[in-house]
């Protein structure tokens, strides 16, 4: 079962990221097996919250000098960010470790995913129930229709990539990995 609880930043680095060697052998890991091992800070004000890492990075200059928040996503192999949309453009900036991301253009989404609107102060996102890496056909049959219309990319350290306003996306960690986005 998924839980969420409050730890300081160094110890969740500890906790599920620092290994001896190369390994995926974390603290984590070693108490609780692989499940457990499994750890995600996501949609963190981080740079706001730690003034000293701001000079180590900026709004990148295709956000037009427009910044609506910056957050900072930190997790384990294998963490995910389920299918959704986001109510304002979005420059996505891989720092490290690796990510695959899936992208599906407004219409086709609106469409097969079964989108269900969340949101408040005038803004909504749009997030659905189907699993984009293993869909339930015989419940979500009109996801069919999405498959062939997916762009796909993997990011890696220095990567940046732009997703629109309204795009459908969904994002799995390759790698330990750590990522900035900019709403704009």
């Amino acid at each position: 079962p998924r839980t969420s609880r409050w730890m300081l930043l160094r110890e969740f680095i500890d906790d599920f990221l620092s290994t001896a060697d190369d390994s995926l052998d974390t603290p984590a890991r070693r108490r609780g097996g692989p499940g457990a091992a499994v750890g995600y800070v996501s949609q963190h004000s981080l740079l706001h919250q730690c003034d000293g890492l701001q000079e180590h990075f900026s709004v990148p200059e295709q956000c037009m000098g427009r910044l609506a928040a910056a957050n900072a996503w930190l997790g384990t192999f294998g963490t995910t960010t389920h299918l959704h949309t986001d109510e304002a453009d979005n420059m996505l900036c891989q720092i490290g470790g690796h990510k695959l991301v899936r992208l599906w253009p407004p219409e086709v989404g609106d469409a097969c995913f079964h989108a269900e609107t969340r949101g408040g102060h005038g803004a909504y996102n749009k997030f659905s129930p189907v699993d984009a890496e293993k869909p339930d056909l015989e419940k979500f049959p009109a996801y069919a229709g999405a498959r062939g219309r997916c762009l796909v990319a993997v990011l890696g350290p220095d990567d940046s990539l732009f997703i629109p306003k309204g795009w459908w996306h969904h994002v799995r960690a390759l790698t330990p990995s750590f990522s900035l986005n900019f709403w704009f």
